[in-house]
């Protein structure tokens, strides 16, 4: 497996978390302090739970750690799968569905055992990774990763992303995700037709692409938001030598080419 990086565009990804609300009940209340219950709204991705009240007696305290106690599930046994995004838009069928990543989050309250991350494409296995042996309430696994050997199908992809354990899980609504692409006939793409974020000035960005087999090169585009006065750019393709790194010298290096001026 070789990767290249072009130089080019830069896409940025926006995540969004959960939100945590807990509601407080009175039970009691005792020399003007008040006893109460406080029901947690399930909410795997949250790291800590605050709690506030509205109660005079409690004088406007801002809101404060209940215990430092992650939020779980109601469940004692549910794993919910934390699957990453798939890296392409557009994957030619001459390559081989790349590696694909995710983790497991137990959302439950008792320990589970031999967590596996399994995917498929279409329906049709890709295989599964190393088993982990067991994973505490409210923490969360080490990435596993599934290594396809199967080429890229012409066409709309479906990726379905599947974590089990050996317990019986009481929540498996969360146990899955899906991801799509393209399969193409030449074309490599990151972008959807649309560009995430921008960027001005002078500068370097560029994208990976991991090439499973051996292929020829022919051309590569860059988009560009308008703009004011002519910019001249130059577009490098690099060797990976790591996750982030890139060989010294580039394989290849395109001759100056001048952006036109913005027109109205």
């Amino acid at each position: 497996m070789i990767k290249f990086i072009t130089k080019m565009l830069l896409s940025a990804l926006i995540i969004a978390l959960g939100v945590v609300s807990v509601n407080a009940q009175e039970l009691i209340q005792q020399e003007g302090s008040k006893i109460f219950s406080v029901n947690i709204v399930p909410c795997p991705q949250a790291e800590e739970v605050l709690l506030s009240s509205d109660f005079p007696e409690f004088g406007g305290l801002p809101p404060v750690n209940l215990k430092g106690e992650k939020a779980t599930s109601e469940f004692a046994n549910d794993i919910a799968i934390l699957a990453d995004p798939f890296p392409y838009s557009q994957v030619p069928i001459t390559q081989n569905v790349v590696a694909l990543t995710a983790k497991a989050s137990n959302v439950g309250s008792n320990t589970q055992t031999n967590i596996v991350f399994s995917a498929a494409i279409n329906g049709t296995n890709l295989g599964s990774s190393a088993p982990i042996a067991s994973l505490a309430p409210g923490a969360t696994s080490a990435t596993m990763t599934v290594t396809p050997t199967l080429l890229v199908p012409l066409g709309a992809n479906t990726l379905t992303y599947t974590v089990t354990q050996n317990e019986t899980d009481d929540d498996p609504s969360n146990n899955t995700a899906t991801r799509t692409f393209t399969g193409t006939g030449n074309t490599f793409a990151t972008d959807n037709g649309t560009m995430a974020s921008f960027y001005s000035g002078s500068a370097t960005y560029g994208t990976i692409y991991t090439f499973t087999q051996q292929s020829t090169l022919f051309q590569t585009a860059v988009y560009f938001y308008v703009g004011g006065a002519a910019a001249t750019y130059t577009i490098n393709i690099f060797e990976m030598t790591g996750a982030t790194t890139t060989a010294p010298t580039p394989i290849f290096t395109s001759d100056p080419i001048t952006r036109p001026t913005a027109t109205a």
